[in-house]
């Protein structure tokens, strides 16, 4: 079970916990001996006895143990259930909204990779396969704005024309040959 010990109740957790039950949704926190004595309260007067009877309010209990495991007292605090569910509500819609906005990014990062490097990479493979099969008279520009998709097209340009020029020099060694 959850407990809370002696060290929790520093100056600087103390006032950790004022900040927590500023929180609209948590009504008090009360931490009393075993005898049932305040030690620490913060919180509305009319919850001082722990009156919790609304039944939008519920109130968790733990135990206060000190550093050699001995329970000291309980810590109670309270929270109001529909301040909670407005909170979850708003939380599910920031959550949805983001999540919309997420997945219109992907979307349109998606579509930038797709026209900037999936399309130029399909045509210049497509072409290359031409240029295998023996057609030379394909064109290998391609329009893309990263630099790498640029120098491949250009690179298969120039292989292209180097087999261009090969062909044609075997050709007319070829016909020198034959003469």
């Amino acid at each position: 079970s959850e407990t809370l010990r002696d060290e929790a109740f520093s100056p600087n957790k103390i006032n950790l916990i004022k900040k927590i039950q500023q929180n609209e949704s948590i009504l008090f926190i009360n931490v009393t001996d075993l005898k049932g004595n305040n030690v620490f309260f913060a919180g509305a007067d009319q919850y001082k006895n722990n009156q919790t009877s609304n039944k939008n309010v519920k109130a968790t209990t733990i135990p206060w143990i000190d550093h050699y495991n001995q329970v000291n007292g309980q810590i109670t605090w309270a929270y109001d259930l529909r301040i909670l569910n407005q909170f979850s509500k708003k939380s599910n819609t920031y959550t949805i909204m983001l999540l919309i906005f997420y997945i219109s990014m992907a979307f349109l990062f998606s579509f930038f990779l797709k026209k900037t490097l999936v399309d130029p990479l399909g045509y210049l493979r497509e072409a290359s396969h031409k240029v295998a099969s023996g057609d030379m008279n394909v064109d290998l520009n391609v329009n893309s704005s990263l630099s790498e998709v640029m120098g491949l097209a250009s690179d298969l340009d120039k292989m292209r024309e180097e087999l261009v020029d090969q062909a044609a020099a075997l050709k007319f060694e070829a016909l020198h040959d034959a003469l």
